[in-house]
């Protein structure tokens, strides 16, 4: 969390240069004078004070200038250096404060390694909250030119682990005693580590008792982190975590380990079973050959994810969360086995967990005896008893209950979908209590952590302890446990009894180095989610100088569409209110564009859309003279206003220590350039030909904030929010939406501002999706330019045209180099090939402005399955071909 305790002032420097001309301007002068302010006021820089920052990054040495009484010309020259050593600095501060912010995000150690390269170090900290105990993993990333690999952490483990006896769930009834615990297993690390972000997600414990209960737990749980050496980046990194993102987790993990190193049985696609106390996950690829039918398809798109299994987001059955299965092709390289071609197949199976199917199984007998429970010596003994209790086995699984499949064998159990899976075609990898039934029965050697085994060892394990008694040395469970092993691999997933399965406790990395087996691995990797806000960030575009666009103000000239004059309504930070109000009558500059607010019905529209809370911190954008400000002053705990605008910081910190509020923070500088602060609510009025990449700067900015209400020219907003369909829909409106959901909240009229402008505004609001989308924005805008060359025009048309299958078959070529692959298709057989994926899709006759996201998402992930790309894949830094920029003569988003 950052803390006014951890902030420092960082000096400025002043180019080589411009010193120099200063000292020649002085040298017929009497007397010296020393300037020591060439630094703009409140440039306050918030960053960790954590051992991950290299303290280089962290501050520059100041440059005292000592210069003399001038002439009138002089001091122009004086001034006019002044002016550029603070636009030097600030952009050199912008850069520093960029890559800090990325690299306090993944708390990483960015390190030169010679030769351009560089290295980063980043730690994660992951608490599996389970029904049967609560873990601590402390994972060590290292990145390094692209590729990103797992560090040690411990000898001879992979990663610092820790464990107490009792979840979660077992505190319900008292959460406070989750507190000592948690913090002593938190504390317990790597020293390296502090500082970094950590997150706790439970499991099926804590899905099982109430909601309130539950909330009650994570609210102590984040109470917790924040108050240990760790980081909790936002509240949604504590939370309970739902059944299929366990198992869509517990899949990235192993397929990170056996994909990017070699081990048993690694020539197969990996299907994985993890069976826990209260719940079982089965999660694995589909094949490309896979069929499944229309009705089905639709029917089940809940299990379905179509992904790329690397980066990561919370899985989930909205299609908002679905559309955020698309990982970063960047690092792909990471997980050769990752790139099958199907999608993913996940789901959670609640209350069929070892220890929750035990008491299933007994309920399915009303007499108070049970053919699974080991008998005590005085009781009749039935050389049928394995069988009895697989027939007690197969009735609590519900195997015959039908779910709805065109074919009936794709029904696994309890009425759920297996997908369309043909088990001899994977090998799978089983884990959890599977491994302790296992190693439990003597299948697992003295010192294993992974053994293959297969189904029929287990079926005679079943019958082994099926025919003992208690007084023969087994547990009550044993029969029970061995025969629901058997039936859940055998009936439920359809595994042969012959097949060879890995069932494991540890996964085996880097000549030896071991890790536990579980699902954190997959959550850690989920958040490195630096690599999204660095590649997002690049994607900003700025205007070109030949449109006459000035840049150096967050509230410069503005243009209207067809017009030479100025006309950009300065929005509520800079509004006087009718009648007053304490504005003051400072004269309008025309370089900021500055129009001010008169209609004060407004000012209730952007309060009432903010939604702000007590505990709030806000970033409010062109203050003006601070008529918003003093509202938001009242309602937030802090407000930070950045004001390009001198005049106008000074005029709304003087009103609001007139007014006793201690609450404001004001910095000057230019929205574009300066880093923003940790805020929970922004509320932004822009010149307009900003507007575009202002708001994804935006939407990239780390930790994910609440909202954004924003003033922006009537006609770009109504781009912003158009949906599937309507005539403004297009590239902006769906790379906004992918990272947010875009409402309008009031259209504004000229006549609302003095002076007026020449066109309206309409006031949106931002309200970020919780879970970071991770996808490759340049790849994805890619699509999107091509499709939008002509919107009414079919996709088909558009992907024909000779320009764009030129450009494609490059990129093409140069995957194939770049991956050791033939070039299969060439000239007229390329042409045909992309036609042929296109008309694979279903959308090949569809129009642009009539595809929904999710449906764009499923194109790109086709395209990239049939190996055409829209980047030039030697360059990932190139956003589009220039080439294809030229040819296509496409839009510009900014308004």
């Amino acid at each position: 969390m950052y803390d006014e305790h951890h902030r420092q002032e960082p000096s400025h420097g002043i180019d080589v240069t411009v010193k120099r001309r200063l000292e020649l301007s002085s040298m017929k002068a009497e007397e010296e004078n020393v300037i020591d302010d060439l630094t703009p006021r409140d440039a306050s820089w918030a960053v960790r004070n954590e051992p991950a920052f290299h303290p280089g990054l962290l501050a520059m040495n100041p440059i005292s200038v000592t210069v003399s009484s001038m002439r009138t010309k002089s001091w122009k020259l004086l001034r006019s250096c002044r002016e550029q050593a603070v636009r030097v600095a600030l952009l050199a501060l912008f850069t520093l404060l960029l890559v800090g912010v990325l690299i306090n995000f993944g708390s990483g150690r960015l390190v030169s390694r010679g030769s351009g390269s560089l290295e980063q170090s980043i730690f994660k900290v992951v608490l599996d909250a389970g029904s049967t105990g609560t873990r601590i993993h402390v994972f060590k990333f290292r990145r390094r030119d692209g590729d990103i690999t797992l560090e040690r952490t411990a000898d001879p483990e992979m990663t610092f682990f820790r464990k107490v006896d009792g979840g979660l769930s077992a505190y319900k009834e008292n959460p406070e005693e989750a507190r000592e615990g948690l913090l002593k297993e938190a504390s317990i690390g790597v020293p390296e580590a502090v500082g970094c972000q950590a997150l706790l997600l439970a499991t099926a414990g804590l899905r099982l008792i109430p909601p309130q209960a539950a909330e009650e737990l994570l609210q102590v749980s984040r109470r917790v982190i924040r108050e240990s050496p760790f980081t909790l980046v936002r509240d949604e990194d504590v939370a309970v975590l739902d059944g299929s993102e366990e198992g869509l987790y517990m899949w990235r993990s192993v397929d990170f380990i056996y994909g990017a190193h070699s081990s048993a049985l690694t020539s197969k696609p990996s299907a994985v079973v993890d069976l826990g106390g209260g719940s079982v996950q089965l999660a694995y690829r589909t094949l490309k050959g896979s069929q499944v039918s229309p009705s089905d398809r639709n029917k089940f798109t809940d299990y379905l994810r179509p992904t790329y299994p690397i980066g990561a987001a919370a899985s989930s059955t909205s299609s908002e969360k679905r559309m955020k299965d698309y990982f970063l092709a960047s690092a792909a390289s990471i997980q050769p086995q990752s790139m099958a071609d199907g999608p993913l197949y996940v789901h959670s199976w609640l209350g069929y967990g070892l220890e929750a199917a035990r008491q299933r199984v007994l309920q399915e007998n009303t007499n108070g005896t049970s053919p699974c429970l080991i008998p005590s010596d005085d009781l009749p003994q039935y050389y049928d008893y394995a069988g009895r209790c697989l027939a007690t086995v197969r009735a609590a699984l519900d195997l015959h209950q039908d779910c709805g499949a065109t074919q009936a064998s794709e029904c696994a159990f309890n009425g759920a979908w297996r997908g369309p899976i043909d088990p001899s075609s994977y090998t799978f990898r089983v884990f959890s209590y599977v491994f302790d039934v296992a190693r439990s029965n003597g299948l697992v050697p003295t010192g294993a952590h992974e053994v293959v085994i297969t189904v029929a060892q287990f079926r005679d394990v079943a019958r082994v302890r099926c025919a003992e008694t208690v007084g023969g040395g087994s547990l009550p469970w044993a029969c029970l446990d061995a025969v629901y092993v058997t039936s859940l691999l055998s009936d439920g997933f359809g595994i042969p009894d012959t097949q060879p399965t890995v069932v494991a406790e540890r996964l085996s990395y880097d000549k030896g180095g071991l890790l536990y087996a579980a699902w954190p691995l997959g959550a850690a990797l989920e958040r490195l989610d630096f690599v999204v806000a660095f590649r997002f960030l690049a994607m900003i575009r700025r205007p070109a100088a030949s449109r006459g666009v000035h840049r150096s103000s967050p509230i410069g000239v503005i243009k209207a569409p067809g017009s030479n004059k100025n006309t950009p309504p300065r929005g509520a930070g800079g509004q006087k209110a009718a009648g007053g109000g304490g504005g003051l009558a400072l004269p309008l500059q025309k370089k900021f564009g500055q129009h001010l607010l008169k209609n004060p019905g407004i000012l209730d529209k952007i309060i009432e859309a903010s939604d702000i809370k007590s505990t709030d911190t806000v970033l409010e954008i062109g203050p003006g003279t601070g008529n918003l400000t003093m509202r938001l002053l009242e309602l937030a705990k802090k407000v930070v206003a950045l004001e390009i605008d001198p005049r106008m910081a000074a005029e709304v910190k003087k009103r609001a220590q007139t007014s006793g509020r201690m609450n404001l923070k004001v910095i000057e500088g230019d929205a574009l350039k300066t880093a923003f602060p940790v805020f929970d609510v922004c509320v932004a009025n822009l010149p307009y030909q900003i507007s575009s990449p202002f708001t994804f700067k935006l939407l990239a900015h780390r930790p994910v904030f609440r909202c954004g209400v924003i003033m922006f020219q009537k006609e770009f907003g109504e781009r912003l929010v158009a949906r599937v369909g309507e005539e403004n829909y297009g590239r902006l409106a769906i790379n906004c939406q992918l990272f947010s959901k875009v409402t309008r909240v009031c259209n504004v009229s000229k006549g609302s501002f003095n002076p007026p402008p020449e066109v309206d505004s309409m006031i949106v609001k931002f309200v970020l999706h919780k879970d970071p989308i991770n996808v490759d924005f340049p790849e994805f805008d890619g699509l999107l330019r091509i499709a939008f060359t002509r919107k009414n025009k079919t996709l088909h048309s558009s992907f024909m045209n000779k320009a764009v299958i030129k450009v494609l078959e490059e990129n093409y070529k140069t995957y194939c180099s770049l991956h050791s692959q033939p070039v299969q298709y060439q000239g007229p057989a390329f042409k045909a090939h992309v036609e042929n994926t296109l008309r694979g899709s279903g959308l090949a006759e569809s129009r642009a402005m009539k595809i929904d996201i999710d449906q764009y998402l499923a194109l790109l992930l086709e395209f990239h399955r049939n190996g055409i790309h829209f980047v030039n894949v030697s360059d990932p830094s190139t956003t589009t071909d220039r080439a294809a920029t030229d040819a296509f003569s496409m839009e510009v988003d900014s308004a």
